[in-house]
Formats: structure tokens, C-alpha cells, sequence
């Protein structure tokens, strides 16, 4: 009987440990089948940067769209294939990893974008210097990032393989970092960030200016940040953005207030208080909003406009002004001025440049044949669906310059029936009937 038992415990411990080898090989061959995935991904996605950058290097040696448009496509392919490699990843690095492909890689294929538009709008072979540098500033960051990839990979006899470190993959994500603040630079300011940070009015002498315009008591008012602009203000992109709270010793009904202060001139080009509407507030007219805003821009020269005003709900009313020159408003030449809606007391005041210069005022061609080569450009054969606006001057999104434009707006004619058909809205270029713009006309 004890004998049997015996054979029957032994029979278990045999099938226990037979199982758990099988488990163990199973998983065992799971690990170096995901350790293979990865390595072909991650060999994928170097190959395509790797290109990528190639292709520029060739483009800076023989200029083609062909090449820009490959080192592009190269390396937005790279980042594609990149993204499943987050579930592949080795055990340990999915952390690490993950924030590296949560950087920001489309940034740096949009300011390719834009060197290729600027390309087809100069020529390849007449792209202006700036764009020049900044593809040379850019690719030596790829090659950098490159370099940092290349470190992993090992060759263990013929399983070459990928061997990351956490050190490593971080480090990889700080290149990605320089990169993709080199290309929003260059998308906002069209500078390198060396370029675009330097500044003649420091921090300290930004808050003293602020703190001198608007008679900020140190005691009653603190600073709580100092950050770089944001937003475009054509007149001040380059401009510190400071923001003060008040302190317990304050004794008024502002809880905020935003300036910006440009950093080569000392100009304050933003003023914004931050103030709680009040309950009993009765909206304000479009009249009286319009009149508010004209009054706050008086000391403005030249001939101006209310050319758009808001009204959100439970938020102060705001209107934007913009110049007019020949009857033609000047998109580029435009101030925000917001209001208590109970007092009109102003707010704020965002100065988006005021005295923009063109060489010519008259239109060269035809809103009629501008229309049908636009129709042509965004591919639209029913031409009863364009609106012809007018004259606008615009700034273009490719030579970021104030340029005369035909204003219009296209609606597919099969969807004016319905409450809100998508309206597009395109700036074409008055003189060579180029599209400059799409979207706003800022």
C-alpha cells in the first residue's frame, strides 16, 4: 500500500516538473520571439531615420523637392514604426521606452513641411539661408540621435540583438528633445532656439517694467512665473510672458494679471487682468462693444475697424481691431481689447503689430482666375461653392510675410442645407494667384 502511495506521490512530482518545464519553455520561447520582434523593429526604425537624414544631407548637396519630401516621409515612417515597440519592448525598459516614443516626433516632420513649402514657394535651389541653417542644425541633431541608437545594438555571433539600457533610452530621449525644440522654433520664430532666446532685456529687468507700468506693490502683488511667449504677437514674438497673483495684503477685485514684455525693446505688448464676472453682469450690446473697443484703440493712427467681437458665456466680452489702408483691412495689424462686461472697464490689450508697408496696395490679377486656380489647387471641380470675400493682406504661412490676398471661402454645395456646413477659408495671393494661407487669416 505504501509502495503504491509512493508511485503515485513520485507520478505528480514527475508531472508537476514536466508541466513547469513545458510552461518554462513556452514562455522561455515567448521572451526571445518578442526580443526578435523588437530588435527587427527598432532595426526598422534606425534604417528609416538613418534615410531620412541621408536624403537632407543630399538635398543640402543637390537641392530637389524629391529629396525633401523622402527625408521627410523617412522620418515620420520611423516614428510610426516605433509606436509598437512599446508592447514589444524588453522587460524593465517599457517605462523608460514609452516616454521616449511619447516625444513629440510629428513636430520635426512639420517644420520639414514647412521648409517644403517655402521650397516650392522659392524654389530649391533659392531657399532662403535661415531655412538653410536650421536643416543643417537639424540633421546634426539626427545624426546625434542616430549615434544614440546605434549604441544598443550588439552582435552576439549571428543573433544580433538590441541591449538597452535605462541610461540609454533617456538619453535618447533628450536628443528627441533638442530636436523637437529646435523645430518648434523654427515653426514660431523661424530661428534656431539659441537665436530665438537671445535677449537684451533680461527677466529681472522685465518685472521691473511691469511692475513700474501698472504701479505693482511688492507686497501686494508677487510674481509667480516668467515663461517665454506662447503665442505669436507679430510685434513681439520674442517677449517674456509674466505672471503676478495678489497677496493677502491686496485689497482690490483683480485676481490676476498677464504681461508680456518684449525682450529687445522693453515694450509691454500684453496686458491682461484676470476678473471675476460679476453675477448680476446683463450682456453687452454688439454697439456698445464696438464703440468700448473703438475708444480703447483711439490713440492707434490711421483708419480702423471692430472686425470680430466675443461674447462667452460667463467670461469678460472682447473684440478684436484691426487697420485699415485703401479700404482693405490688414489681417497682420490688429489688436485684442477685452472689458468688464459690467464697467467697460478695459482689461486687456494684445498688440499684434500696427503699420504694416506693402510695395503695392492693387491687386495684378482677377478674383476670377484666382478662383479657378484654387479650385485646381485643393481639388474642387464645382465652382458655385467659392465666396469671394475681398482684398485682405494676410500673413502667409510660407514666407510668414504680410502679403495682399483674395480672401474667399468654399462650402461643397451639397452640404448648404444642413445648420453648420464646414466652411474652408483660403488666402490666395493677388499678384501670382499662389495660395498663401488657409484657415485664419492671422
Amino acid at each position: 500500500m505504501r509502495d503504491k502511495r509512493l508511485i503515485v506521490v513520485v507520478t505528480l512530482v514527475l508531472g508537476l516538473l514536466g508541466i513547469s518545464w513545458y510552461l518554462g519553455m513556452q514562455l522561455n520561447q515567448a521572451s526571445m520571439t518578442r526580443a526578435v520582434a523588437f530588435t527587427e523593429y527598432y532595426r526598422i526604425m534606425l534604417n528609416n531615420l538613418r534615410s531620412g537624414t541621408r536624403a537632407l544631407k543630399d538635398y543640402l548637396a543637390n537641392p530637389s523637392e524629391v529629396l525633401l519630401w523622402q527625408g521627410n516621409s523617412e522620418i515620420a515612417a520611423a516614428a510610426n514604426v516605433a509606436r509598437p515597440l512599446v508592447s514589444l519592448v524588453p522587460k524593465g525598459m517599457n517605462g523608460p521606452w514609452s516616454r521616449f516614443m511619447r516625444k513629440d516626433w510629428d513636430m520635426i516632420t512639420k517644420s520639414l513641411d514647412k521648409v517644403n513649402e517655402r521650397a516650392r514657394y522659392y524654389h530649391p535651389d533659392r531657399l532662403p539661408a535661415a531655412d538653410i541653417k536650421y536643416l543643417k542644425a537639424l540633421i546634426v541633431e539626427l545624426e546625434s540621435i542616430i549615434d544614440a541608437m546605434d549604441a544598443p545594438i550588439v552582435s552576439n555571433g549571428s543573433a544580433p540583438g538590441v541591449r538597452l539600457r535605462m541610461d540609454e533610452v533617456e538619453s535618447m530621449g533628450k536628443k528627441v528633445d533638442v530636436a523637437v525644440a529646435m523645430a518648434e522654433s523654427y515653426l514660431l520664430n523661424g530661428l534656431l532656439p539659441a537665436e530665438a532666446r537671445h535677449a537684451f532685456v533680461s527677466e529681472t529687468a522685465a518685472e521691473i517694467l511691469a511692475r513700474n507700468a501698472f504701479e505693482l506693490d511688492l507686497d501686494e502683488w508677487q510674481l509667480k512665473e516668467v515663461r517665454p511667449a506662447i503665442i505669436e504677437i507679430r510685434q513681439g514674438r520674442d517677449f517674456h510672458i509674466l505672471y503676478f497673483t495678489p497677496t493677502r495684503q491686496y485689497q482690490g477685485d483683480k485676481t490676476g494679471l498677464l504681461v508680456g514684455v518684449h525682450r529687445q525693446t522693453g515694450e509691454i505688448v500684453l496686458t491682461e487682468w484676470e476678473k471675476p464676472v460679476a453675477k448680476t453682469a446683463e450682456p453687452v450690446t454688439a454697439s456698445q462693444l464696438e464703440a468700448w473697443a473703438l475708444a480703447a484703440t483711439e490713440s492707434l493712427e490711421g483708419e480702423k475697424m471692430v472686425y470680430e467681437i466675443y461674447q462667452p458665456e460667463k467670461k469678460h466680452p472682447w473684440a478684436v481691431v484691426v487697420r485699415l489702408q485703401n479700404d482693405i483691412p490688414v489681417l497682420t495689424d490688429y489688436v485684442i481689447v477685452g472689458f468688464d462686461q459690467a464697467t467697460g472697464e478695459l482689461l486687456k490689450w494684445e498688440n499684434h503689430n500696427w503699420g504694416t508697408k506693402l510695395s503695392n496696395w492693387q491687386p495684378r490679377m482677377q478674383s476670377e482666375d484666382v478662383v479657378a486656380r484654387l479650385a485646381l489647387k485643393i481639388n474642387v471641380s464645382d465652382l458655385s461653392g467659392f465666396e469671394h470675400k475681398g482684398l485682405v493682406v494676410a500673413r502667409s504661412q510660407i514666407t510668414d510675410q504680410p502679403t495682399l490676398c483674395y480672401w474667399l471661402t468654399y462650402t461643397d454645395p451639397e452640404l448648404m442645407g444642413q445648420v453648420e456646413p464646414k466652411v474652408g477659408h483660403y488666402f490666395v495671393n493677388a499678384n501670382n494667384g499662389r495660395l498663401e494661407r488657409s484657415g485664419s487669416g492671422w
